[in-house]
């Protein structure tokens, strides 16, 4: 199934496929409630940046990172359509988004996952490391741990 996977920029357009993607991989600890409009304000909301993935010419998941203040970028999400995991197109995807950020000037990348999520053995691959736990954060009652890596030193 390798293929080249790219990212682009979501737009307006693409709302359906983001609901899609996030239903895709809905399970009890992580749980779905976006619908098309709050999908269109999110792709277009100027604080968060909003990439589609796409497998050939499908989209096959979605990466949201919001810019932070202090250079710090935030992983909002990252979804796979569950037929397209375990196949490198998160590995891609991870690797794709540092790259972003880091020649956007952020110097360190955060996250936060479920501690069971099979992802977190990516994340953990590309750098991550868990640097906390939230244990109510007002979407589920599984606790979610907070992972973080460096992308580049504070004096550049």
């Amino acid at each position: 199934m390798k293929a080249k996977v790219r990212l682009k920029r979501a737009t307006a357009r693409d709302a359906d496929d983001y609901v899609r993607i996030e239903r895709s991989v809905e399970s009890p600890i992580n749980l779905v409630t976006t619908n098309v409009d709050e999908a269109r304000k999110e792709i277009e909301n100027p604080l968060a940046l909003v990439w589609m993935v796409l497998y050939e010419t499908k989209n096959v998941g979605l990466v949201q990172v919001q810019m932070l203040p202090g250079k710090h970028a935030y992983l909002a999400e990252i979804a796979i359509e569950p037929t397209y995991q375990g196949h490198g197109i998160g590995g891609d995807v991870l690797r794709t988004i540092v790259a972003k950020m880091r020649r956007a000037g952020a110097c360190t990348m955060s996250l936060r996952t479920h501690e069971q999520n099979r992802a977190r053995q990516l994340y953990e691959r590309h750098g991550f490391v868990v640097t906390g736990r939230l244990e109510d954060h007002g979407k589920s009652s599984s606790p979610r741990l907070v992972m973080s890596r460096k992308l580049q030193t504070e004096e550049r």
